[in-house]
């Protein structure tokens, strides 16, 4: 029966998956009561934008493309009226900025376009248009109303154990299909530095490779043999899917190459939605992946532009389109303009199987042997509120047949701790037996039950009457960490643990400095400026406390660097130490803290400008040569006949222009540019000294994955 209830589940997720573009609505967003100051589009070093508040009439817009030679337009969309442009950015060596004014603007809600363009005269919108509200006295940007539950599953993330999301049990059909699925995942991620590279050419084979089964929404065949359909070998040999074989795709492929992969689904605004839907019905499916410390959100399907589509003739036909990265290791802030993360797969804390549905745990499976089983109240500052159906079916009962008839005895479980946060308990959670009979009662178990008096487990246990054992007050409890330190923008979880027999009925966090550290009602501490401060927890009446200190991140003590870096037309030389060691600081960070360094282009600037500057003082000066006094001539000696033209030596034939990517040296960059980078890669194929400095598109001396990926872009982008 539990076998059946989950794949109900899984059909009442995956019936009303409907989505494949990114086309956003205005009137489909709605906003929370959060007031941003910056959000960036997302922590890909490669493909980024982010918009910062500067005061209450100007907006900087900052960021970094892969994209040479383009130009950026700034434009504003006030309801559904038509865009109007409000300004330029400019754009140098790759990074971007821009400084908007908005002073021109009436009180009222904006959204933000931006745009590029490789000429002057067609511009290509970049997806999320970010909102910003002026009002009389301030500029904001107004969080999603997804954004708070989504920034608390983001933060749970981090409390997850990554080596749980490697297994590919269960994944895929059979063992040779899983082989050939592997084999290609091999091939892909060669010669990829890290696992964040190995994110990156998944998600953009996938994003190429796959086509969104239009054709199917339209005659309705995508709900024939879903299963099948979505199943990540018929996806991977056929080629087409609607979002579920995307990311179970994704999934398969990362874990086979040893990357840590979540499947994730969640309702997403896009084609085929409106404001009357049920947001908390999953309508779509997505993935987060771990590298470098961190989990990494995409959604391969929204980055893909392919279709499988009916052509003019009414036949079906494959239309090829262009992998983007809007969705690409989003930030939180972006994500949940259109994403809102509903469900997980289960995953495991102590003895427990928990899931995560809606900003709530549900707890599925108890795993121990012990006498005693205490239920935990919150994960990851997540509040656990429900126990399903059979989740102690095993440790509570003892059920033997002798021919038809059931024996039951008690199982090695002998006490259940339920603290308050639970307020559901399914009808069935303790045991599956049930007493025969019209009602089909639950077959009552001896395991006690502890909880206070007044909670949902108390009235539970009466219902059914299970032995219930009220909970002793509270005497002590134990706090997991009394001292933390932390970086700005990092979080840490407080848990308490409590004596046997006892669940306490009230339990709050409090900051002495929430300038320093904020803390959230489940205990998760979150650093907010430099300092210390002090946490209090207090559990009936009882206080235990941790003491906070926060340090300044790497990215923002960069940025303080480049803040404090005189206007471009005042650098001098005597700026060259602070200019340079701002750089070194900057070059030291990861891709991911590049992301979020503030005024990018301002240090690009002055590092041009001190590079020119000692340049110029490092030529020699050309010594003035004295003029010769002339000689007079002597007289009678006549003039010598001229001689003859010697004939021109025949000019060297010319180099042809370097031009980088072009490793083949036809004057042209393509796949077959590709290909020699690939083989070269892999130790196949050797390059001479020039194919090298062609090949090397990012410019840092190595040949990686990372060049095939920027020679890919410059392709495409024509």
């Amino acid at each position: 029966m539990q076998k059946h209830i989950k794949k109900y589940k899984f059909m009442r997720v995956i019936i009303s998956v409907i989505i494949v573009l990114a086309l956003l609505s205005n009137s489909l967003l709605t906003f929370a009561l959060d007031k941003l100051d910056h959000i960036t589009s997302s922590y890909f070093y490669e493909d980024y934008y982010r918009l910062d508040v500067l005061d209450n009439q100007r907006i900087q817009i900052s960021g970094r493309t892969s994209t040479e030679n383009i130009k950026f337009q700034v434009s504003v969309k006030y309801h559904e009226e038509a865009t109007k442009v409000i300004g330029n950015v400019d754009q140098s060596s790759g990074n971007f900025s821009g400084t908007i004014d908005l002073s021109g603007l009436q009180p009222d809600t904006y959204f933000i376009y931006l745009y590029f363009s490789k000429n002057l005269y067609y511009y290509r919108g970049i997806l999320i248009p970010f909102p910003v509200v002026k009002t009389e006295t301030e500029i904001y940007i107004p969080a999603s109303e997804y954004y708070q539950k989504n920034n608390s599953f983001s933060r749970m993330l981090s409390a997850l154990d990554p080596a749980d999301y490697l297994s590919t049990e269960g994944l895929y059909d059979t063992y040779e299909h899983y082989l050939e699925i592997k084999q290609q995942a091999e091939e892909i991620v060669h010669g990829a530095t890290n696992d964040y590279e190995k994110i990156l050419l998944i998600h953009d084979w996938v994003a190429e490779n796959i086509y969104y089964d239009w054709a199917g929404l339209r005659d309705g065949t995508w709900l024939i043999d879903y299963e099948t359909k979505q199943s990540p070998y018929y996806v991977f040999q056929n080629k087409y899917a609607v979002c579920q074989g995307y990311s179970l795709l994704s999934q398969l492929m990362l874990r086979s190459v040893g990357v840590p992969c979540l499947w994730i689904s969640g309702y997403a605004k896009g084609a085929g939605t409106a404001p009357t839907d049920d947001e908390n019905d999953s309508n779509h499916a997505w993935n987060a992946a771990y590298a470098n410390g961190r989990w990494v959100l995409f959604d391969s399907t929204w980055d893909s532009s392919n279709r499988r589509d009916y052509n003019e003739n009414g036949e079906i036909d494959d239309f090829p389109g262009e992998i983007r990265h809007t969705y690409f290791d989003s930030s939180i802030e972006a994500f949940s303009f259109d994403h809102k993360l509903l469900e997980i797969e289960k995953i495991t804390f102590g003895d427990f199987k928990l899931e995560y549905v809606n900003g709530e745990f549900w707890v599925t499976e108890y795993t121990g042997t012990g006498p005693v089983a205490v239920v935990p109240y919150s994960f990851g500052g997540i509040p656990v509120t429900r126990i399903c159906d059979g989740a102690f079916d095993e440790q509570t009962l003892i059920k033997t047949y002798v021919g038809n008839d059931l024996h039951v005895e008690p199982g090695p479980l002998e006490k259940i701790i339920i603290p308050n946060s639970i307020e559901t308990i399914e009808k069935y959670a303790f045991t599956w037996v049930y007493y025969p009979g019209p009602n089909r009662m639950p077959y009552r178990i001896e395991t006690q039950i502890v909880a206070n008096d007044d909670s949902a487990a108390a009235d539970y246990a009466r219902t059914y009457d299970y032995n219930l054992v009220e909970s002793l007050p509270l005497e002590d409890f134990t706090l997991n960490k009394t001292e933390i330190v932390l970086s700005t923008d990092m979080h840490e979880f407080l848990y308490i643990s409590t004596t046997e027999n006892s669940v306490f009925n009230s339990l709050t966090f409090t900051s002495s400095n929430s300038a320093v550290a904020e803390v959230t009602e489940n205990g998760v501490v979150i650093a907010k400026g430099t300092g210390t401060a002090q946490i209090t927890v207090t559990a009936d009446g009882i206080t235990k406390t941790c003491e906070v200190t926060v340090t300044l991140s790497r990215h923002e003590a960069v940025s303080l660097k480049i803040q404090s870096l005189p206007d471009i037309d005042l650098i001098t030389l005597d700026h060259k130490d602070i200019v340079l060691g701002a750089k070194t600081s900057y070059d030291n960070l990861s891709d991911y803290e590049k992301a979020l360094v503030v005024n990018v282009e301002k240090l690009f600037e002055a590092v041009e400008k001190v590079n020119e500057l000692i340049e110029q003082e490092n030529e020699p000066e050309e010594p003035e040569v004295p003029e010769e006094p002339e000689q007079p001539e002597e007289p009678g000696q006549p003039e010598e006949p001229e001689n003859p033209e010697e004939p021109e030596e025949p000019e060297e034939p010319t180099e042809p222009e370097f031009r980088r990517g072009d490793v083949d040296g036809d004057g042209n960059v393509t796949v077959v540019d590709i290909i020699s980078i690939r083989a070269y890669i892999m130790g196949i194929k050797v390059l001479n000294d020039a194919q090298i400095l062609a090949a090397d598109l990012d410019e840092s001396g190595t040949i990686t994955v990372v060049d095939i990926v920027a020679l890919r872009r410059i392709i495409m982008n024509g």
